[in-house]
Formats: structure tokens, sequence, C-alpha cells
């Protein structure tokens, strides 16, 4: 349970984050800055929600393989992946 605790902390670390950086967008439009300075907060939003994305994919991935051996021999290839995916 403790392990649940602490990814649940780093999930809704990243949605603090990610809705900080949304509203920070959405102030930008609003002050109608440059459309290169709106792409770049949009790039900065869209990378952290991969990053949420990445990390609900390894606590999933983590969860369906639990302790067994197969998951040492599994979970770090696929957990690559998964983080290659979405960078």
């Amino acid at each position: 349970m403790a392990g649940a605790t602490k990814e649940t902390a780093k999930m809704l670390g990243r949605v603090r984050r990610i809705r900080g950086q949304v509203a920070a967008l959405e102030r930008a439009i609003e002050a109608g800055l440059p459309s290169e300075k709106l792409m770049q907060q949009t790039a900065s939003c869209r990378g952290a929600l991969s990053g949420l994305m990445a990390l609900v994919a390894e606590s999933h991935i983590q969860t369906c393989l639990g302790d067994s051996p197969a998951r040492l021999k599994v979970s770090k290839p696929l957990l690559d992946l998964v983080h290659s995916y979405f960078r």
C-alpha cells in the first residue's frame, strides 16, 4: 500500500504541475502573446502529459506483473519501451 501512495503522490504532483502549465497557456492566449510563445507553452504541456502517461503506464505494468520472477525479466525492456514511446 505504501508504494501505491508514493505513486499516487507522484501522479498528483505531475497533474498539479500540468494544471499550472495549462493555466499559463490560457493566460498567454488571453494576453495575445505571439504564436511562437504559444507553441512553446503548448509543447511543454504536451511533454508534461506524455510524462504523466509514461508514469501511469509504468504503474500499470508493475501492477500487472506483480513481484513474480517474470517481472524482473520482462519489466525492464517493457518499461524502457514505454518510456521511449512517451518521450
